[in-house]
Order: structure tokens, then C-alpha cells, then sequence
């Protein structure tokens, strides 16, 4: 039995040494059994961790079995790796394999023999870049650690500026040292693949944020520009052009979309972002990735084309292909919500809006309120043949970590893997 907390500071090196070791001795176990088993708290940090986990677990050749649930499995046959849960209740008679629980909070419980766990001053992506990073032994890829980059984009430790914090900022270092990811940051505009695509091609296929009437219509971009004096920069990637270019793209496209978001917050548009110029790495935008990998599982309904899009190279370009497709409808999605509120619980706002089979709840959701449609600290809902349902990676992030447990527990909501059906009137306020 072991109890860490991997935090900056004097004992840091010690404590990712001893992380890495028992991280490894589950996946060991899991070679000798031919099985692992991951469980997932719904929220994204945790679901695109355990992804990774599942992806390295194959490559040596073991089974692994995900299970994504609000709730801990109540018992432990096997070698058990959990990813997101801070209220675990094990006594040593619940534990019959090597259990290794990592979470980005306090774990309130104290960890029963023959388990170790891990609190990280973090994101749980975060933490498993660096402790893959010190595995030799095991067959990790590079683009593992970019899918880590990835993960911790979803967690709770970079700010809207795009500055990493904690730990993640001390992955985030060690990553752009390691010339196998050929990482660069770069200040600016808040697109897809600024070091790639072309200003307007790049703004265009942005959807998080989303840019009122630029976001899937790159003529308008270019209208834009042309008006700003900035034409010739149209097609020119960000990472090219001078600082005073960028300044005054930035002010040009704020201002615009300022003329179409009351108050907009200028840091939600302009940040820090890092990028891998290696022509052969997939992904070379983690914060896209991030995006794609939600998109991939909100579309699908499930985590299953998340973890193809980690494991397998094409399918994860094919979930980035989608990613870019959404823009060109997510205008249309925004004026075709039309989002109701409910009428719930006092500490509850949910609004009912009109999605689209190939909508993503949490995507939509931002851009309305980013757009001051709905409240941020909300729920999106929407009607399917089963009910009302709603997406627990939204939940988590518009109420907070633990949010989707709670739901749950006060029987607001059943959850099925990435979904939450909720047990609600559907009266409008």
C-alpha cells in the first residue's frame, strides 16, 4: 500500500520515480495475466488518459478492458488501473490484483495492500507523459505524449491564456526539450494548426473558440483582412508573420467579433499554444487533438472512436477531418438550438436545446454561451429516443469536477458511458 502526490518541488524526481515504478509493475502484471483492466471517470483529462493506457497496453500485447463510469468498480480481479476518482472506499478484502488509481484531486481514502495511489498537482495526462517518459522498457510511442499534451488541454491546470500550471507546466517543459516532438510555442490567434494552415484557412476550421460568421466561411475571413489591410497574410501560417503582425491581426479580429458578442474577452480569442513542426507527427496540434478526440466521442456517442482515434493513426486524421467538417455546420447548429430552460432543481440550470445527430453537445454548448445564448455554468440538453439526455464530459465542465457523480447520486441522471439520461420535467421556465 502507497499513498503519492506528485507536486513541484523538492521531492518531485523521487516521487515520479516511484509513480513510474508502480505504473509499470500494473502493466507487468498485465503481461503475465494477458489482461488490464482501466476504469474512467467521465470527464476528458481522464477519458483521453485512459486512452493512452489502453493504446500502450496493446502494444505489449495484453487485453485491455475499458469501463467508464461515475462510480469505481466495487471490486478488484486483476491487475486495475482507475483514472479520475478522489473517493475510493477499497479495504484489502475488495482487492484481488494490483490496483493503481491516479486522479487529478485529493484521494480522501487511504489505499488498502497490494494498491498505490497517485494524486497529482495536475492533469492526469499530465503526469502519465512524464511517467511514460521515464519507461524505456516499455514500447511508448511519441505520439503518445503528444495525445498527454492533449489530455492536458482537457484538465483543469492551463488557464485561458494558454499558461500551463503545476505539474503540467513541468510537462509541458520536459516535452518541448524532447527533439522527438520538435515543439515550438507560439503567441496568437486561437486556431487549428497555426503552423500549418493559412490564417483564414486556419480561423475557418476553428471551433473552439468559435468566430461569429468566420468560423466555417474562410471567404469571409478573407473580406475581412482585406478590409484590415491584411490580405496578403491570408494564406500565410500564424507562426510566420512578425509579432506586429500578429498584434494587429488579433486586434482586427477581436474587434469584429466584438461587433458581435457583447463584452468579449479578448484572452479567450489570443494565447499561448504549442505545436510540433515535425512533418510526421500525428497529432501536431495537441490542443486540436483535444478537441477532436471530444468531438470523436460526443459524435459517436461513446469512447470507442476516441480510443480508435489514439490507437490508430488514420482513424485519428479521420476524427480531425470531422472535427474540421463541424465547422462548416456548427453556424447552423448555433441559430437552430434555440435553447429552453427548464424548469429543475434550484441548484440546476439545464436548458433544452435542438442538436443534431453529428453535434457535439460540449462544442455547442461553449459557442452559446461564448455567444451569451445560455448561462456557462449550465447543462445543454437534448431529446433522443430515450429521453432527455445530456454529455457528462459537458457536465464536468460547465459544474466541475464531480459534477456527473453527483447528478447520479441525487438521481438527476442515469449515466451510460459518456451519456447521462436525466430523470427531468421538460416544462420551460
Amino acid at each position: 500500500m502507497l499513498k503519492l502526490r506528485l507536486e513541484p518541488g523538492g521531492e518531485f524526481d523521487r516521487i515520479l520515480e516511484a509513480a513510474a515504478r508502480s505504473f509499470s509493475k500494473v502493466l507487468e502484471r498485465g503481461v503475465e495475466e494477458g489482461v488490464l483492466t482501466i476504469a474512467s471517470y467521465p470527464d476528458l483529462d481522464a477519458l483521453i488518459s485512459s486512452g493512452i493506457i489502453y493504446s500502450i497496453a496493446l502494444s505489449l500485447g495484453i487485453r485491455p478492458l475499458l469501463r467508464v463510469s461515475v462510480k469505481p468498480p466495487s471490486r478488484v480481479t486483476g491487475p486495475t488501473i482507475l483514472a479520475g476518482y478522489s473517493n475510493l472506499n477499497y479495504k484489502a478484502s475488495s482487492i484481488d490484483g494490483d490496483l493503481l488509481a491516479m486522479a487529478s484531486s485529493q484521494i480522501t481514502s487511504t489505499p488498502p495492500p497490494g494498491s498505490v495511489y497517485i494524486e497529482v498537482a495536475g492533469s492526469i495526462g499530465a503526469m502519465l507523459g512524464l511517467i511514460t517518459s521515464q519507461l524505456g522498457s516499455v514500447v511508448v510511442r511519441p505520439e503518445h505524449r503528444l495525445f498527454s499534451l492533449s489530455s492536458s488541454y482537457a484538465g483543469r491546470f492551463v488557464d485561458k491564456v494558454g499558461r500551463f500550471h503545476g505539474v503540467d507546466k513541468v510537462y509541458v517543459e520536459s516535452a518541448v526539450k524532447d527533439r522527438k516532438l520538435s515543439l515550438e510555442g507560439v503567441t496568437a490567434l486561437k486556431t487549428y494548426k497555426p503552423h500549418r494552415y493559412g490564417v483564414c484557412e486556419g480561423i475557418s476550421k476553428t471551433v473552439n473558440p468559435y468566430y461569429p460568421t468566420l468560423t466555417g466561411d474562410e471567404e469571409q475571413c478573407i473580406r475581412l483582412l482585406d478590409s484590415a489591410g491584411l490580405r496578403g497574410i491570408a494564406d500565410s501560417p500564424v507562426t510566420r508573420l512578425s509579432g506586429d503582425t500578429i498584434e494587429k491581426l488579433a486586434a482586427s479580429v477581436i474587434d469584429y467579433v466584438g461587433q458581435r458578442i457583447e463584452s468579449v474577452d479578448p484572452s479567450i480569442y489570443v494565447g499561448w499554444m504549442v505545436v510540433s513542426e515535425s512533418p510526421t507527427m500525428t497529432p501536431s496540434d495537441p490542443r486540436m487533438a483535444s478537441d477532436a478526440l471530444l468531438y470523436a466521442s460526443e459524435a459517436g456517442r461513446g469512447v470507442e472512436p476516441l480510443l480508435s482515434s489514439i490507437i490508430d493513426k488514420e482513424e485519428y486524421t479521420i476524427a480531425e477531418g470531422s472535427l474540421e467538417h463541424y465547422s462548416n455546420i456548427l453556424g447552423k447548429s448555433i441559430e437552430e438550438a434555440k435553447p429552453v430552460r427548464l424548469k429543475t432543481h434550484s441548484w440546476l440550470r439545464v436548458y433544452r436545446v435542438d442538436i443534431g445527430e453529428r453535434d457535439s453537445p460540449t462544442l455547442l454548448w461553449r459557442a452559446l454561451s461564448l455567444t451569451r445564448q445560455l448561462d456557462h455554468e449550465s447543462v445543454v440538453a437534448f431529446n433522443v429516443e430515450e429521453g432527455l439526455a445530456a454529455s457528462a464530459i459537458q457536465v464536468e465542465e460547465a459544474l466541475g469536477y464531480g459534477a456527473a457523480k453527483r447528478l447520479v447520486e441525487t438521481r438527476v441522471a442515469r449515466q451510460e458511458g459518456v451519456m447521462l439520461w436525466l430523470n427531468l420535467e421538460t416544462q420551460s421556465v
